[in-house]
């Protein structure tokens, strides 16, 4: 996870200034952070959905 939040800060920075040699966003990188942030979000998504009291 922590990999994952350095990784995004990376993605900010570029979002938000733009500057310097890795200021560039590549196809595949786009692509990848996509991906990573689908998961995630069906993970929480999963782990936030009411349980019924069978699921116990």
């Amino acid at each position: 996870m922590a990999s994952h939040l350095a990784n995004a800060y990376k993605f900010k920075e570029v979002a938000d200034y733009a500057v310097g040699s890795q200021s560039v966003v590549t196809l595949e990188e786009a692509e990848e952070v996509i991906g990573i942030a689908a998961r995630f979000i069906d993970t929480i998504s999963h782990l936030l959905a009411p349980r019924s009291p069978s699921d116990s």
